[in-house]
């Protein structure tokens, strides 16, 4: 003779099959503390999708972006002629009876300073942080950008072999990690906690 098992009663397969009581909470608690993060990649991604597609444009491809060239051109030569040696700018060329360069997409600077804007407008902040960021850190990346043609125009001259190396891979290489390292020390600031002076302390007159 064997012994017949009990089946379970229905309410006991209810009681087996519902969740514990905490993982819900927990689930729901794991999106809320990762919230921050996937807000701010969301957003970062939006926004370069945005300027992806209005730098495809022909208003910004065709007519703004050339100025932008231009001007770019102009000061690299401004630059140059104050380090001693005589440059011309004509269009986006920049040129010497030694050596030309000519200022195209890449040495523009533009790509970065996206990527450094992107970053501080989807990062949890004040918007007074934001647009001091904005502003210190976008006009510091396109200055630094004029040092770079005005570099790569002598290393045209005295080392021309390595120009092409210098161009695509050192620079823009260093051009991206400056513009990550921007924005890291704006989130760093940005965070910190401010000041709060003690209430205690007597006033001084």
């Amino acid at each position: 003779m064997t012994k017949r098992a009990k089946r379970p009663s229905k309410q006991a397969k209810d009681a087996g099959a519902s969740p514990a009581p905490g993982d819900a909470g927990k689930g729901a608690g794991w999106f809320r503390g990762k919230w921050p993060v996937i807000r701010f990649v969301v957003v970062f991604a939006v926004l370069m999708g945005i300027f992806e597609a209005l730098w495809a444009t022909g208003t910004v491809k065709d007519n703004l972006f050339p100025s932008y060239l231009e001007a770019n051109a102009g000061a690299g030569a401004w630059l140059i002629r104050i380090f001693g040696h005589n440059a011309q700018a004509t269009g986006i060329t920049v040129s010497s009876p030694a050596f030309s360069i000519e200022i195209a997409r890449g040495c523009d600077a533009i790509e970065p300073a996206a990527i450094f804007l992107a970053g501080v407008v989807a990062f949890p902040a004040p918007v007074l942080s934001k647009v001091w960021g904005m502003l210190i850190g976008t006009v510091t990346l396109l200055t630094l950008n004029l040092v770079r043609i005005a570099s790569l125009f002598f290393v045209g001259i005295w080392y021309p072999k390595l120009f092409h190396m210098m161009h695509v891979d050192v620079w823009q290489a260093i051009f991206i990690f400056l513009a990550i390292l921007f924005w890291v020390i704006w989130a760093l600031w940005a965070t910190k906690p401010k000041a709060v002076p003690d209430a205690s302390s007597p006033a001084t007159a």
